[in-house]
C-alpha cells in the first residue's frame, strides 16, 4: 500500500490520455490536499478520491500508476551468504 513519505516510480501511463511522458520518474509522495478536483497531463478533470496521493513539489497522481520502492533497510533482512553448488 502506498502511503505519504514511499519514494515510488511510475510504471504505468496515465489513465485519462495514455500519456507516457512520465514513466520512470520516481517521486518522494506526499499528504493530498483535497480539492473538488485535480487536472490531469491531457486537461481531464479527475477528482479526488483515495486512489490519488500527493507528490513532494506538488501535484497529485493515480496510486494505480507506481510502484513503491523499498527502503534499503528492508534489504537488511535477505540473506546474502548461501553458498551456490555446481
Amino acid at each position: 500500500m502506498i502511503k505519504a513519505g514511499d519514494l515510488v516510480i511510475v510504471i504505468k501511463p496515465s489513465h485519462c490520455c495514455n500519456s507516457y511522458g512520465s514513466i520512470g520518474l520516481i517521486f518522494k509522495t506526499a499528504n493530498l490536499k483535497r480539492s473538488k478536483f485535480g487536472i490531469c497531463e491531457c486537461g481531464a478533470i479527475d477528482f479526488n478520491d483515495n486512489r490519488y496521493i500527493g507528490l513532494v513539489g506538488g501535484g497529485f497522481i493515480l496510486k494505480s500508476r507506481l510502484k513503491k520502492i523499498d527502503p534499503l533497510s528492508e534489504l537488511d533482512d535477505i540473506r546474502t551468504d548461501e553458498s551456490i553448488s555446481a
